[in-house]
C-alpha cells in the first residue's frame, strides 16, 4: 500500500494483499483508524501487539489514515505521530517487532512505514459536499468553508514537511540498520513521492486537484529536493539502473529552478570533497558538505562512492542549453563553479601551503583539455544559442565566462586541442561584438594573451573592436549589469596585454573584415560638442598617417598591417584621459600611457610631444584628485628619458611643459584650491619635475623669457615665510630686529635702509637642535622643495656634469678631495713647528648656513711650502691631485673600467705654465645640499683696446700677449685689473654687464618719485638732492669727453703691468675672490661665518661627502626556472638562458667595483668584480645579481656564497625575478627569504619577445620571525614589513609605470623594469620615512647642524 504514481515509474508494486479497508465506507475507516491511534498513542503497551500477523494488520488500519480527505487531518497527524515513535524510540514498538531485531521481519515493518507515507503526498482536494457537517473529532459541528478549506491544505502541507523530516531522521539515525533492499524501497518512496509533486503539469482550469498539487509542489520542493539529495548519498547506492531513473526523473524537474540549485550545491560539494582526495588536505574539504537555501548537512561518504556519486551527479542533467532561460543560467553557474573548484587548485593560502604539496597540486591539475571533455559541447552551444530574452543571454554570458577562464589557465602537460581552440576564437570573435557578452569577456580575458594558446594574438583585432565599445565611452544604447567603473577597469587592463603587440607584428597583415562593428562604435564615441577629443583624434590621425606613408602602406589595395592598431589604441587611451572620471582607472590609463609612448617613441615622431600636451592639459585643468596629479606628474618625469626624441620632434615642448609648471605652481602659491597645507605636495613633486625637464638637454641656457619665468617661480618658493612659533626666549633678538626696522622706516626719513628680510634667520633655525620649528607643515615642505630646485638650476644647469646620449654620471660631485688632505697636513705641521707660522693654504667658511665653501690657495711662493711638501698642479707629478672631473660611464660598454678620472684641462695647464706671469689662483671648493663643486679661480690681466688701435696690434711691440692675458675663462672667475696707475680712460663702449633679475613683485615696489607727497619737506629735500645728483653728472661727462680728446691726440702706447704687490708670507687670494664677490661687503658679511680648522671639523667633512648627493636605489635580480628549486639552485643554477643574459644588460651598465666611485651598496671587489649600475641626475640604481658574485679567495674569511648574498641584500626593497615557470610563481618569496616588499616578476613568452610582467606583494615576510602587523624581527631589530607592504596592496598603482598583468615587448623591457623598480623604491620609503632622510634633506640638514656647531664671534678680519 504505497502511493500509485510510484508503481506508475515502476518502482515498486503492489502487494494484492493489502490495502484491505480501502473499499470500507470512509466513516468506517475514520472510525476505525481514529480508535487505533488513540490506544496505541495512549495505552504504550508493547503486549497489545504480540505477533507480527497483529502488527501487520493493525498497520494496515493506520497506513488508511494517511489517505484521508483533507478535512481528517487530524486523525491522519495521529498515525504520522504513532509511526514516528516507532521508528525512533524502540522502546514503544510493538513487541512483536522488537523480538524481531536484526531479522527481516524488522525491515518489513520499517519498509512498510515508508510505504505508508507516501500516501500521504497524494495531492487531495475538498469534499464535494461542502454543506455537509463534518463529524470528526477534530472537527465536530463546524461547516466547512474556503478559508477552512485553504486552512486544511496548509496542515497538510505542514503534515508532509512532517513525514519528510521524519524519513531523513530515519536515513541518518537508522540507515546502518537499514538492508540494501529496505534503502532502496526508501529512496523509491522518496523518489516517487518528489517525482509525484515536481513533474511539469499542465494546469487547466477544470481539475482542481492539479491546482492543489502545484500549491503543494511549490511549497514542498525544496524540502523533497534536499531529502532526496541527501538520502540518496548517504544510502551510498551504486545501483546504475537506479542512477538511471533518477536521472529520468530529475530532469523532468528542471522547470523548477530549485532543482537546479539543489543540482548545483550536491555537485560542488562532491567537487570539493573530491579535490580533497585527489590533491592534499590543503586543498578541497574533508567531508561532502551540502548547503543551499541556509540548509547545511554533512555527510561523510567512502572514498570510492565520492568518486562514483561525483561523476553521476554531475552528468544528472542533460544539456543545460534545452533548460528555461532561468534555470538555464544556474546550470551554467554550476558547472563553472565545479570547473573553477578545480582552477583554484593550488592557489588559495599559497604561503600557508607546504611546497611538496603545492607542486603536486599543480602537476595533477585537470588541464583544459579533460574538463573541455567534460563540459566543452555544452558551453560551446550555450555561446551559440541565439534566444533574446534577457535570461538566455545572461546565460550566453555566463558561458563565455567559463571559456575564458578555461583558456586562460596555463596548461601544465598539453596544449589545448586545436579543434577547441578554433571553436573558442570562433566564438570569441562573435561575442566581443555582442553587448550582452562582451563585459563578460573582459573581465574574464585579462591574463588571455599571456598564455601559451596557439594563434591568440591574432584575434587583438577583434578585442580592439571590443574595448572601443567601452572605452572611451560606451556605445550608444550598450547596457551592463556590471558597474561601469568595473568594466572600463577590466577593458583597460585587457589593453595593457596587447598594446605592444602591434609593432611587435608589424610585418603580419590584418584579416579581411577585421573592422566589422568597430567604425560604426567608434564614429559615435567622439563627442561632436568636444573639440578636445576631436583635436587629439585628428593629431592622432596625423601621426601614423605619416607613419603609414612612410612604410609604403598607403596603397588602397594592399590589406593593413598590423601597426594599424596603434591609431586606436592610442586614441582610446588618450580620449580615456580625458573622459574617465574614476580615479584608479585614472593612474591605470596614465601607466598604460607611459608604457605605450616607451614602446612606440622610436617608431612614431611627435608620439612624446602629443601626449606631453594632452597629460598637461588634463593637470591643468585643476579639477584631477591628488592622487592622480601625482602620477601625472611621475609620467612626465619619466618622459624626460625620452627627450631624445622629444627635441628631434617636438622642440617647444620642454618649454610650454616647464612654463605650464610654473603657472601651475604659481596658482598653487597663490593659496587656491585649499591652500599650502592641502596641495603642498603636488607643489613639491610640480618643482621636480619642472628642474628635470629644465635640466635636460640644457635647452634653456639660451631662453631668456623661460629662464626669468622659472627664476621667478622658484624665488616665490623661497621667498616663502612659515609662521614660526617662537617663544621668546629663543627669538628675542628677532623681534628686536622687528622693532628696530619700524622704527628705521618712519617716513619722516629722507633714506630710509631697507627693511631685511626675516628668512634668513628662520632658515638658520629650521633644524636647531633637530626640531622643526616651522610652524606649517606644507608651507616648510615647498620652501624646501624651492630651495632645492634653486641649488640644482644654480649647480646644474649649463655647468655640471656633462651630460651625453650614452653616459650618465657614476657621480655628480667631484672627485676633488685635497682640500681635506691638505688641512689635515695644515693641523700636523701646526703640531710639529709649535710657535712658526705656518701658511694657511685651506680656509673654509659658511654661507647663509646653506653652503660650505672651501678654499685652497695656489702657491706662489717657495715659503709658503717650507714647512711642508705641498704639491702644486704645475707639477707634473702631482697633476692628478687637482683634477676636478666628471665621473662618467657608458652603458655602451661591455665593461666598464669604472670611473677614471678627467684629465686637467689643457687651458689651465698652459695658464699655470708661467708661474712668473700668472696672477694670483685659487680653488673653490663648494658643498651644499645638492653636491659637491670644485673650480679653478685665478687673477688675470686684460688688456684695454680700442677700436681705432685695433690695426696697429700686430706692429706694437709695448702691447701685452693677448694668447696670454685675455682668455676666454669659466663664468665664475672674474677679471680684475691691477697697475700702480689707476686707470680712469675708458670707452663708452666697454661697460661692466651687470646682470639684473626681475622680481616676482617687482610691479608692486614703488617708484622713488611717488614715494614722497609732493609739497612736503621730504619732497623738496629729495628734489634737492636729484638736483644735485644730476649737476654732478653733467660735470663728470663733460671730464670725460676731455679726457677723451686729449688721449685722442697723444701718442698710443701700454704698458705692462706691475708685479703683484701682495703679502708674500700669506696667501691672499681668496681674500680677493671673496671681495670680487662681494661677499666681504658690509651688508653680506652677517651671511658669511669663518671655520676654523680643527681635526672635528675636517671629519665632519668627510662624513658630509660621504653623504650621497642623489636617492640610491639597490634591488635584487634573480633567475628562476621554477619556484620547486631550492634556493641554493636558485643563487647557483647550472645554467642561465641567453635572454636573462641581455636582460641584465639592458637594467644598466657593466661597471668595475672596483673602481667604480659611485654607489656600491654593500657590494665589494673582495666578491664582486661588476655590476649592473645605472643613474641619472637624481638617482643611483645597483643590482645586486647572485651570478656575478663569487666566494672570495682562500686567504680571505671563507663565507658560503649564500651568506654573502643574504648579507648584500639586506636592504633590497625591491626584487626582480626572472621566473620561466609562471605557475609556481608565489613560491618564490619564501625561498628566496629576504624582506622584500615588492617582487616584479618576469616570465618570458616562449620564443615571442615578449615578456609577461606580474607584481606581488607579500604582507607575509619570511626573514627572522614572520610576524603579524607591527610585530618586530628578531635578529635584525627591523619591523616588519607588514603593515607597510598592506598600505601599498591597498594601492597597487602607486608605483610604476608597469603594472601587474602588463605584457612588455624585448627593446624596452630593461628600462620599464628599472624605472618601476625606482619608483617602487621611492614610493615605499614615502610610506616609511619622512622627507628629511631623502639624500638632498641629509645633506641639508647635516650642513646646518655643523652651522650651529660651529658658529663663533670671530669677525671675517680676524
Amino acid at each position: 500500500m504505497f502511493l500509485k504514481w510510484i508503481s506508475q515509474l515502476k518502482l515498486l508494486d503492489h502487494n494484492p494483499d493489502t490495502n484491505v479497508l480501502a473499499k470500507f465506507p470512509l466513516s468506517v475507516r475514520k472510525i476505525l483508524i481514529s480508535e487505533i491511534t488513540q490506544t496505541l498513542l495512549t495505552a504504550h503497551d508493547p503486549n497489545l501487539l504480540s505477533s507480527t500477523t497483529h502488527v501487520k494488520w493493525v498497520m494496515e488500519a493506520i497506513g488508511q489514515g494517511f489517505a484521508l480527505p483533507l478535512e481528517e487531518m487530524g486523525i491522519t497527524s495521529n498515525s504520522k505521530e504513532l509511526y514516528s515513535q516507532w521508528l525512533f524510540e524502540p522502546n514503544f514498538r510493538p513487541a512483536a517487532i522488537r523480538d524481531a531485531t536484526g531479522r527481516p521481519e524488522e525491515q518489513e515493518f520499517w519498509q512498510t512505514i515508508f510505504h505508508h507515507y507516501s500516501l500521504l503526498f497524494q495531492p487531495r482536494t475538498p469534499s464535494s459536499n461542502t454543506s455537509s457537517v463534518s463529524s470528526t473529532p477534530t472537527t465536530p459541528g463546524f461547516p466547512t468553508s474556503i478559508n477552512q478549506t485553504s486552512s486544511n491544505l496548509q496542515r497538510h502541507i505542514e503534515l508532509c514537511k512532517g513525514v519528510l523530516i521524519v524519513l531523513t531522521m530515519a536515513g541518518r539515525t537508522l540507515g546502518p540498520q537499514f538492508s540494501e533492499e529496505t534503502w532502496l524501497v526508501l529512496l523509491k518512496v522518496v523518489l516517487g513521492i518528489t517525482d509525484c509533486l515536481l513533474r511539469e503539469l499542465v494546469i487547466s482550469e477544470g481539475n482542481p486537484e492539479k491546482k492543489t498539487a502545484n500549491i503543494m509542489a511549490d511549497d514542498l520542493c525544496e524540502h523533497l529536493l534536499r531529502v532526496l539529495f541527501e538520502l540518496w548519498l548517504r544510502s551510498k547506492i551504486r545501483r546504475v539502473e537506479m542512477w538511471d531513473i533518477f536521472k529520468k526523473c530529475f530532469n523532468q524537474w528542471t522547470h523548477r529552478q530549485q532543482s537546479l540549485l539543489q543540482w548545483n550545491a550536491t555537485t560542488l560539494a562532491l567537487t570539493q570533497r573530491v579535490v580533497r582526495l585527489l590533491y592534499g588536505r590543503k586543498e578541497g574539504a574533508d567531508m561532502v558538505n551540502i548547503s543551499v537555501g541556509g540548509y547545511n548537512v554533512g555527510l561523510d561518504l567512502p572514498t570510492d562512492f565520492v568518486y562514483f556519486a561525483w561523476y553521476r551527479m554531475v552528468y544528472l542533467i542533460n544539456n543545460p542549453c534545452t533548460l528555461p532561460s532561468t534555470n538555464f543560467i544556474s546550470a551554467l553557474s554550476g558547472i563553472g563553479r565545479i570547473i573553477e573548484s578545480f582552477q583554484t587548485i593550488g592557489q588559495t593560502n599559497v604561503q600557508k601551503t607546504a611546497q611538496k604539496d603545492i607542486e603536486s597540486s599543480f602537476m595533477s591539475i585537470p588541464d583544459g583539455n579533460t574538463i573541455l571533455n567534460m563540459f566543452g559541447s555544452w558551453l560551446f552551444q550555450a555561446c551559440s544559442i541565439n534566444r533574446t530574452d534577457s535570461g538566455a543571454k545572461q546565460g550566453r554570458a555566463e558561458a563565455y565566462g567559463i571559456l575564458c577562464r578555461i583558456f586562460c589557465l596555463p596548461q601544465r602537460r598539453e596544449k589545448f586541442l586545436r579543434n577547441y581552440v578554433t571553436q573558442f576564437y570562433r566564438a570569441l570573435i562573435e561575442g566581443l561584438r555582442t553587448d550582452s557578452c562582451l563585459p563578460v569577456i573582459l573581465m574574464n580575458t585579462t591574463s588571455l594573451f599571456a598564455t601559451e594558446l596557439e594563434g591568440v594574438r591574432m584575434i587583438v583585432p577583434d578585442f580592439v573592436v571590443g574595448i572601443k565599445m567601452i572605452l572611451p565611452k560606451l556605445a550608444p544604447g550598450f547596457e551592463t549589469d556590471i558597474p561601469l567603473d568595473d568594466l572600463r577597469l577590466a577593458a583597460i587592463r585587457v589593453t595593457s596585454t596587447i598594446m605592444c603587440l602591434p609593432n611587435h607584428f608589424e610585418k603580419v597583415s590584418l584579416r579581411t573584415n577585421w573592422n566589422v562593428g568597430l567604425h560604426q562604435n567608434g564614429d559615435k564615441l567622439v563627442n561632436n560638442n568636444d573639440p578636445d577629443e576631436i583635436v587629439v583624434n585628428e593629431l592622432i590621425r596625423v601621426l601614423y598617417s605619416e607613419e603609414d606613408n612612410r612604410d609604403g602602406t598607403n596603397d588602397k589595395n594592399s590589406t593593413e598591417p598590423f601597426t594599424t592598431l596603434k591609431f586606436y589604441i592610442l586614441e582610446l587611451l588618450l580620449t580615456s584621459l580625458k573622459t574617465e572620471r574614476s580615479s584608479y582607472n585614472l593612474r591605470y590609463i596614465l601607466h598604460l600611457i607611459n608604457v605605450y609612448v616607451v614602446e612606440d617613441v622610436a617608431f612614431c615622431p611627435g608620439l612624446v610631444g602629443l601626449v606631453v600636451k594632452s597629460i598637461q592639459e588634463k593637470v591643468l585643468t585643476m579639477n584631477l584628485p591628488s592622487d592622480v596629479t601625482l602620477y601625472a606628474f611621475d609620467v612626465l618625469k619619466d618622459f624626460v628619458g625620452l627627450y631624445e626624441y622629444v627635441q628631434r620632434d617636438s622642440k617647444n615642448c620642454a618649454r610650454e611643459l616647464v612654463l605650464a609648471f610654473s603657472r601651475y605652481i604659481d596658482m598653487m602659491l597663490s593659496g587656491g584650491y585649499g591652500g599650502l597645507s592641502v596641495t603642498y605636495h603636488l607643489v613639491e613633486r610640480a618643482y621636480d619635475c619642472m628642474m628635470r625637464w629644465i635640466l635636460v638637454g640644457q635647452w634653456i641656457v639660451g631662453d631668456r623669457d623661460c629662464h626669468e619665468a622659472v627664476i621667478a617661480t622658484i624665488s616665490r618658493g623661497i621667498s616663502i615665510n612659515p609662521n614660526n612659533e617662537e617663544d621668546s626666549s629663543s627669538h628675542s633678538n628677532s623681534a628686536n630686529d622687528k622693532k628696530k626696522n619700524r622704527r628705521d622706516t618712519a617716513p619722516n626719513k629722507l633714506f630710509a635702509p631697507r627693511t631685511k628680510n626675516t628668512v634668513t634667520h628662520s632658515e638658520n633655525t629650521l633644524h636647531h637642535n633637530g626640531q622643526n620649528r616651522y610652524g606649517k607643515k606644507g608651507e616648510v615642505a615647498v620652501k624646501i622643495a624651492a630651495e632645492i630646485a634653486m641649488a640644482q638650476f644654480v649647480n646644474y644647469l649649463g655647468n655640471f656634469p656633462a651630460w651625453g646620449d650614452n653616459i650618465g654620471p657614476s657621480r655628480i660631485s667631484t672627485l676633488f678631495n685635497d682640500d681635506l688632505e691638505l688641512a689635515k697636513k695644515q693641523l700636523t705641521d701646526s703640531r710639529e713647528f709649535d710657535g712658526i707660522s705656518i701658511p694657511e693654504l685651506v680656509r673654509y667658511f659658511l654661507i647663509d648656513s646653506r653652503v660650505l665653501v672651501g678654499f685652497v690657495e695656489m702657491p706662489k711662493h717657495l715659503s709658503w711650502a717650507a714647512c711642508g711638501d705641498v704639491r702644486t698642479p704645475g707639477s707634473p707629478e702631482s697633476s692628478d691631485a687637482y683634477t676636478t672631473p666628471t665621473a662618467t660611464e657608458t652603458p655602451t660598454s661591455p665593461v666598464s673600467p669604472g670611473t677614471p678620472k678627467a684629465s686637467m684641462p689643457q687651458s689651465y695647464l698652459r695658464e699655470q705654465s708661467n708661474e712668473e706671469e700668472s696672477g694670483p689662483s685659487v680653488i673653490i671648493v663648494m658643498r651644499d645640499s645638492t653636491g659637491k663643486y670644485s673650480w679653478t679661480s685665478r687673477m688675470v690681466y686684460k688688456s684695454h683696446q680700442t677700436d681705432d688701435d685695433n690695426d696697429q696690434k700686430n706692429s706694437s711691440s709695448s702691447m701685452i700677449d693677448k694668447d696670454k692675458y685675455d682668455k676666454k675663462l669659466p663664468s665664475l672667475r672674474r677679471a680684475v685689473t691691477t697697475s700702480h696707475k689707476l686707470q680712469t680712460y675708458q670707452d663708452n663702449n666697454i661697460r661692466s654687464n651687470i646682470p639684473r633679475i626681475v622680481s616676482f613683485n617687482e610691479y608692486q615696489i614703488p617708484k622713488v618719485d611717488k614715494i614722497f607727497e609732493e609739497g612736503s619737506d621730504s619732497w623738496r629735500a629729495y628734489n634737492v638732492v636729484k638736483k644735485l645728483t644730476q649737476r654732478q653728472k653733467e660735470t663728470e661727462e663733460r671730464l670725460l669727453e676731455e679726457k677723451q680728446r686729449l688721449k685722442r691726440s697723444q701718442q698710443k702706447y701700454k704698458a705692462i703691468p706691475a708685479g703683484s704687490n701682495t703679502n708674500l708670507t700669506s696667501p691672499q687670494a681668496f681674500r680677493l675672490f671673496m671681495s670680487q664677490m662681494g661677499l666681504l661687503s658690509l651688508e653680506n658679511r652677517n651671511r658669511l661665518i669663518p671655520l676654523q680648522i680643527s681635526e672635528k671639523l675636517v671629519n665632519d667633512l668627510e662624513k658630509l661627502d660621504q653623504l650621497y648627493e642623489r636617492d640610491c636605489v639597490s634591488a635584487s635580480v634573480y633567475y628562476v626556472r621554477s619556484g620547486a628549486e631550492e634556493y641554493n639552485h636558485i643563487i647557483n643554477p647550472p645554467t642561465i638562458s641567453e635572454d636573462f643574459e641581455k636582460f641584465l644588460n639592458s637594467l644598466g651598465w657593466p661597471v668595475s667595483i672596483n673602481t667604480h666611485s659611485g654607489f656600491k651598496a654593500k657590494l665589494s671587489p673582495v666578491f664582486c668584480k661588476t655590476a649592473p649600475y645605472f643613474a641619472d641626475r637624481t638617482v643611483e640604481v645597483i643590482f645586486n645579481v647572485p651570478y656575478l658574485i663569487h666566494a672570495p679567495s682562500l686567504d680571505s674569511p671563507i663565507e658560503s656564497l649564500s651568506s654573502i648574498i643574504k648579507n648584500i641584500t639586506v636592504d633590497d626593497l625591491v626584487c626582480i625575478a626572472w621566473i620561466e615557470d609562471i605557475a609556481s610563481m608565489h613560491n618564490i618569496p619564501q625561498k628566496i627569504g629576504q624582506s622584500i616588499f615588492i617582487y616584479i616578476f618576469v616570465h618570458p613568452l616562449q620564443s615571442t619577445g615578449l615578456y609577461w610582467i606580474k607584481i606581488v606583494i607579500p604582507i607575509i615576510t619570511y626573514q627572522g620571525i614572520t610576524g603579524g602587523l607591527g610585530e618586530k624581527k628578531g635578529g635584525k631589530g627591523r619591523v616588519s614589513w607588514s603593515a607597510d607592504t598592506a598600505k601599498l596592496a591597498e594601492n597597487p598603482l602607486s608605483f610604476g609605470p608597469l603594472v601587474d598583468g602588463m605584457i612588455v615587448s624585448r627593446h624596452t623591457l630593461g628600462l620599464l623594469v628599472r624605472n618601476t623598480t625606482i619608483s617602487a623604491h621611492e614610493v615605499y620609503k614615502n610610506l616609511t620615512e619622512t622627507h628629511n632622510n631623502r639624500s638632498y634633506a641629509m645633506r641639508r640638514q647635516f650642513i646646518e647642524e655643523m652651522h650651529h656647531r660651529y658658529k663663533s664671534s670671530l669677525s671675517i678680519s680676524e
